[in-house]
């Protein structure tokens, strides 16, 4: 009677052990929000920054700054940062491997003792198949630069953290990439 409780209580304690292990298993397998997309050095990129919304225009002329003229500034940027990144361009998307648009939703470039905070999403097409991505950066009121320098950092600081989040896919330990984002689900043998 007593072996038989001992291993009802053991079949039972390893039952709920392999739902927890499934529950994980099936949690980590869900979209979570991904903060880069995957362009490798051999891709053609095509670049799109959407025209600045009326929100970005009204946080750009709280700082003193013009919206249509940071737009231009940041898309001149991306293109002289991608060179320097030695990553093709494509002139239009007919000749492009990848499509990359950018949106701005918000741009509040740091005065006084107020910090810098810019958010968007960025969104990759490569053969019908769409990737997103969010960023988002927030600098305390240390990092501010002088209001006249405002019109050159401002472009400079968003292409560099955007085009930061342009990384080739990494590779697996074993050398495979399989496509999965997780770890496998770990399986127990008794």
């Amino acid at each position: 009677m007593q072996n038989t409780k001992s291993a009802l209580s053991l079949a039972a304690s390893l039952g709920f052990a392999s739902l927890c292990l499934s529950a994980c298993a099936t949690m980590s397998t869900g979209n979570k929000p991904t903060s880069q997309i995957h362009v490798t050095s051999s891709d053609r990129v095509f670049l799109r920054l959407v025209p600045l919304d009326s929100v970005v225009g009204v946080e750009l002329s709280r700082a003193g700054l013009d919206a249509t003229k940071t737009h231009d500034a940041l898309l001149s940027e991306f293109h002289y940062q991608l060179f320097l990144k030695k990553q093709e361009e494509a002139q239009d998307s007919a000749g492009s491997t990848v499509r990359v648009t950018v949106t701005i939703q918000h741009l509040q470039s740091g005065s006084g003792n107020s910090g810098s905070f810019a958010a968007g999403t960025l969104q990759a097409e490569r053969n019908g198949k769409i990737e997103d991505a969010t960023w988002e950066i927030r600098q305390s009121a240390k990092d501010n630069v002088p209001g006249e320098f405002l019109s050159l950092h401002v472009p400079r600081m968003l292409a560099k953290e955007i085009l930061s989040r342009m990384k080739g896919e990494t590779k697996r330990k074993n050398g495979m990439n399989d496509g999965m984002d997780y770890n496998p689900p770990l399986m127990l043998l008794f």
